[in-house]
């Protein structure tokens, strides 16, 4: 059996619950896009990048850490290619599909970068940092902000669907027996 490299833990867009989830949210607001790729790819992605920088330094453990660096951002280039050829290539309509897998892929390559610093890929403020480095935000705190806000906005949504969902139930429901007196 062959031992697993770090070229097999790819997760950018590979499951598929995942990226309907992500489509979904993607779909239901756009605004948000950024938002929700940057906290999908810490929550999904962060830790197959911590697991990718693993097995990079036993791989390599006499690589420098600029060795390291060059080797992670080399598997990150052809990782985008390849998505890129795959998704994107063939037909014109999916190109947003492709545009969406080539940040997801950038941003596991600073997830990687992350833990090869000694830093944990999979906290919240990984996002943030994410959307500072896409230029989405100024600096983190903005980032933040906005991270909450649309946190709250898919919270909102979940509460009024499940609002909806409990008076649709009380209006078919029986009413619940009662004790007697």
């Amino acid at each position: 059996m062959p031992h697993p490299t770090p070229d097999d833990d790819t997760d950018t867009l590979q499951d598929a619950a995942l990226t309907r989830s992500v489509l979904k949210a993607a779909v239901a607001d756009p605004q948000r896009l950024p938002e929700t790729l940057a906290s999908y790819a810490v929550r999904h992605m962060g830790p197959a990048a911590a697991r990718s920088v693993t097995m990079t330094r036993a791989a390599h453990p006499d690589a420098t850490m600029a060795e390291l660096q060059d080797l992670l951002l080399s598997r990150g280039k052809r990782r985008v290619v390849t998505q890129g050829a795959l998704i994107g290539g063939p037909m014109t309509i999916m190109a947003p599909f492709a545009f969406c897998a080539a940040l997801l892929s950038q941003a596991r390559v600073c997830l990687e970068l992350t833990a090869l610093g000694g830093q944990d890929p999979t906290v919240p403020v990984r996002s943030a940092e994410l959307l500072v480095l896409q230029g989405v935000y100024a600096d983190v705190d903005r980032a933040r902000v906005a991270l909450s806000d649309a946190a709250l906005a898919e919270q909102g949504k979940a509460g009024k669907k499940d609002l909806r969902a409990v008076e649709a139930g009380r209006a078919v429901a029986p009413p619940p027996p009662q004790a007697p007196d």
